[in-house]
Formats: structure tokens, sequence, C-alpha cells
């Protein structure tokens, strides 16, 4: 659930080749860089990430106040994004 004025966005990747092996590796990247980004008061929170496999489509929900803060999470893990787009919860992710 997004605080205050964040929003929810997705972001998609084309990976070829994606195995769990390498979206568990960009997740950890991705995450990493979430955290640095943090600490330089950027403000944004990585809630989840999926892998299609069958697509090589790697794809994560992160909540943000900017779309730009988004896309240098992209930057900052080394990925180019093919998509960040703002997604709406209809609603919530089991537990």
């Amino acid at each position: 659930m997004a605080r205050g004025s964040e929003r929810t966005f997705l972001v998609e990747l084309y990976v070829p080749q994606l195995d769990e092996q390498t979206a568990a590796a960009i997740t950890s990247r991705c995450r990493a860089a979430a955290g640095e980004l943090a600490e330089q008061g950027v403000a944004l929170r990585w809630l989840r990430s999926f892998a299609v496999l069958a697509e090589e489509t790697y794809l994560c929900v992160v909540a943000a106040r900017e779309r730009d803060h988004v896309v240098q999470l992209s930057r900052q893990a080394g990925y180019e994004h093919d998509h960040v787009v703002e997604v709406v919860a209809i609603d919530g992710f089991p537990s």
C-alpha cells in the first residue's frame, strides 16, 4: 500500500534467456540500488518482483513519489528498463 504521496510503478525489463537464477540476481542488484538511493535521500520502496520466464520478461513493483526516482533506480542498478508505468493496486498480495 502506498504511503502519503507515494505512487506505485511497474518496471518491465526484457532479458534474453531469462531464468530463475538471473531473475534472482536482478532482484538482488535492484534491491541494493534501492537501498543506495534511499541513503542518498531518494524516497522509494521495493515492493515485489516477478519473472515471466517464457516471455523473457522481468517485472518489479516499486513505490515512489516520482517516476524519475524509479528511472534512477534502473540506472543505479545498471539496467535499461523497457517500460516504467504507474499502476493502481486493486487488491492486496496474499501474505
